[in-house]
């Protein structure tokens, strides 16, 4: 699936960019940037980043993101900066 038009990114593109960061460090922070760098590219308008999120996450394009970042608050705890 086209994830991104302007870069020509596809989904397996992130998934094997995921596998390529993880290889090479396991506890990587993944993000939409790393990836994009990763792949050598950069975003235009950036309607893409929600969708790549959402893969990055292990989401489907169906499921709730907030069960994702209510167990991510669970995990940081006190820490998270996302409130």
């Amino acid at each position: 699936m086209m994830v991104c038009s302007c870069q020509q990114i596809c989904e397996s593109d992130i998934h094997d960019a995921v596998a390529s960061l993880r290889t090479l460090d396991p506890a990587v922070v993944l993000t939409a940037g790393l990836i994009c760098r990763t792949l050598g590219k950069r975003t235009d308008c950036g309607s893409c980043l929600p969708q790549m999120i959402k893969i990055i996450l292990g989401l489907d394009d169906d499921e709730e993101s907030t069960d994702s970042l209510m167990s991510c608050r669970a995990s940081c705890g006190d820490a998270c900066k996302l409130d």
